[in-house]
C-alpha cells in the first residue's frame, strides 16, 4: 500500500479508511498510541497502518504536485 502497488481500497471498506482518515487528521499521522486508544478495538493495527500508509503516500503526491506547480 505504502509503494503503490495495492489500494488500500481494495483491502479495506471505504466506511472504515474514512472515520480511520477522520481521526488521523485529528491525532495526526504520527500519533499512533492516540489512534489505536480511539479505536480501541474496533481496528486491528493492521487496518489502522494501512490506511496511514495511504495516507501519507497521498500526503506525498500532493506537496511534490505543489511543489512542482510553484
Amino acid at each position: 500500500i505504502g509503494e503503490g502497488e495495492i489500494a488500500v481500497e481494495d483491502v479495506l471498506p471505504e466506511e472504515y479508511i474514512q472515520r480511520i482518515k477522520e481521526a488521523v487528521k485529528k491525532f495526526g499521522a504520527d500519533n499512533f498510541p492516540a489512534l489505536k486508544s480511539h479505536f480501541g478495538n474496533a481496528f486491528d493495527y493492521a487496518d489502522i497502518r494501512m490506511v496511514l500508509n495511504s495516507f501519507r503516500k497521498e500526503n506525498i503526491k500532493t506537496s511534490s504536485s505543489s511543489a512542482q506547480s510553484q
